[in-house]
């Protein structure tokens, strides 16, 4: 029994076919194709990750330049003189930084109490001064600096009616113009600081355009090195303003703007599938004062 079964085993063992040549190339040739497949399927994958990352940098940064940008233009009122330049690539104005009603004038000196901040030495400040009461046509805004700050007195803002005495500041102003007379600074005359900024295009060390802040002095001169805060932007249409009076209408007149439309264009350094570089846009129409 034993040798009939060790033959038939035997037999079935060499009757038994393996792969051809054939058959081994074809499936070499198979799973190279589905590995190829795989490959391209994950360097795909990678490419829209890495251009939906960029899109979604590129968009976090330009929001975050547009929303400093923005706040400062919300509060530049044409009307009264705030926007000095505009072009379509750049605009400049001046934004505010302090605020506070005076209560004594002595000619050089106003004792004022800080609505928020404090002020501080060599601000561009504007005091308001008024004429007559019954006449609005007179009061004028009479632009100056402040030369020095002591912080040690009272305000004592409507202490007749009751209320609290303030903590206030002695600010010595100087080159008032037009200067005022001294009856002319009444108590809860406003005295407002301000910087003067320039927004606009500017090529960085990099050699690419961005959308740069640049701070000016009284004269429109620069007094620092533009900062880049959005970008890097197409350099042709990168950044654009668009000034737009009452009626929604584009105007070159600064006293006849009411908003200004801004539209800002990124590039990446990244490749989208097709070899083209990443772009993205935004844009935002800010509301100014009047």
């Amino acid at each position: 029994m034993n040798g009939p079964r060790r033959g038939l085993h035997r037999g079935e063992i060499l009757d038994r076919r393996g792969f051809t040549l054939v058959e081994l190339l074809v499936s070499v040739v198979v799973a190279s194709v589905l590995m190829i497949s795989i490959f391209q399927v994950l360097i795909s994958n990678q490419q829209v990750y890495t251009v939906q990352q960029q899109q979604i940098q590129g968009q976090q940064t330009v929001r975050f330049g547009l929303d400093l940008m923005v706040a400062e233009l919300r509060q530049v009122s044409p009307a009264g003189g705030d926007l000095l330049a505009m072009e379509a690539d750049r605009v400049s104005f001046r934004a505010y930084r302090a605020a506070g009603l005076g209560c004594d004038w002595d000619g050089t000196d106003l004792t004022v109490a800080p609505l928020g901040r404090d002020f501080s030495a060599g601000e561009h400040v504007f005091l308001f001064v008024e004429g007559a009461p019954e006449t609005p046509a007179d009061d004028v805004w009479a632009q100056g600096t402040i030369a020095s700050i002591q912080d040690t007195d009272i305000c004592p803002v409507g202490a007749a009616q009751g209320e609290p005495q303030r903590p206030a500041q002695v600010v010595r102003l100087q080159n008032l113009s037009p200067s005022p007379a001294l009856a002319a600074v009444r108590s809860g005359a406003l005295l407002r600081s301000f910087e003067v900024f320039e927004y606009g295009t500017m090529q960085a060390q990099d050699g690419l355009t961005y959308l740069g802040r640049t701070e000016l002095d009284g004269d429109g001169q620069a007094v620092d090195v533009a900062v880049p805060m959005v970008g890097p932007v197409r350099p042709t249409g990168g950044v654009v303003f668009e000034f737009l009076d009452g009626a929604g209408a584009a105007t070159a007149v600064p006293a006849d703007v009411r908003s200004v439309r801004i539209t800002v264009q990124t590039l990446s350094g990244a490749r989208g599938p097709t070899g083209q570089q990443v772009q993205d846009s935004l844009s935002v129409v800010v509301q100014m004062r009047n």
